[in-house]
């Protein structure tokens, strides 16, 4: 190198890399959202209403080829 030539900056490296990924983010990459349980895409009545029709689904048109350990399941739970 001669007098007159400046030294090229470091570039990074091992250390430089190490530290950014250690370093908090700039950004908040989660930041918070709603509150846990708001969140309802569907009503009471709407809950009701599936649970009933599948009940009545059940009813009318049952279940075709129940596994077995699965009916003795449903059977010992009161289904």
């Amino acid at each position: 190198m001669t007098p007159t030539q400046k030294p090229k900056p470091k570039r990074g490296g091992r250390r430089e890399r190490l530290a950014q990924r250690a370093a908090k983010p700039v950004t908040d990459p989660c930041p918070p959202g709603q509150i846990g349980g708001a969140y309802r895409p569907l009503s009471e009545r709407n809950i009701e209403d599936i649970y009933q029709t599948s009940l009545r689904l059940l009813a009318e048109l049952g279940m075709s080829e129940v596994p077995k350990n699965l009916s003795e399941k449903l059977l010992a739970a009161g289904a």
